[in-house]
């Protein structure tokens, strides 16, 4: 949602802003700043990812106009995010098994967590089925990869 991605943009902002605070005070006690500035470089990338995606929710473009001109990726890299999308499925699907769990331990026990329990484990199955369906378009897209690479 566009207050999310707004929430998340600010917050990015912030810890950029606390970034740069530390800068300065590190220069001015003469102490090492290599660190800091690649720091406040790496927030920098993420502060205007948040903006971009924030600015295309508001609008209505999609986020990634940018991969309309990036190179197709290799299907050795579609491969190696394909392995590491099923690695965060297992644990996933983890996660979701131990909330299950919890959640009827909660209703044999009777407890007053269960409602909350029950929302854990479907935000928990939510999850899990959104990265089984960027692993299906991932799997997808690296097939017409494939065939492309091969014609």
């Amino acid at each position: 949602s566009p207050e999310r991605l707004q929430r998340k943009w600010e917050t990015a902002q912030a810890r950029l802003e606390t970034a740069q605070k530390r800068l300065e005070q590190a220069k001015a006690e003469g102490s090492d700043t290599a660190a800091l500035e690649d720091g406040i470089a790496k927030q920098q990338v993420r502060v205007d990812e948040a903006k971009a995606a924030y600015d295309a929710a508001i609008n209505g473009t999609p986020v990634n106009s940018d991969q309309a001109t990036a190179p197709a990726k290799s299907a050795e890299e579609l491969r190696a995010e394909s392995e590491a999308l099923e690695k965060k499925i297992l644990a996933q699907k983890d996660r979701v098994a131990k909330m299950q769990e919890r959640h009827d331990m909660a209703v044999a026990d009777g407890l007053d967590t269960v409602d909350a329990l029950a929302g854990g484990v479907k935000k928990q199955q939510d999850k899990l089925q959104q990265l089984e369906q960027e692993l299906a378009a991932l799997n997808a897209s690296a097939a017409s990869a494939t065939e492309n690479e091969a014609s």
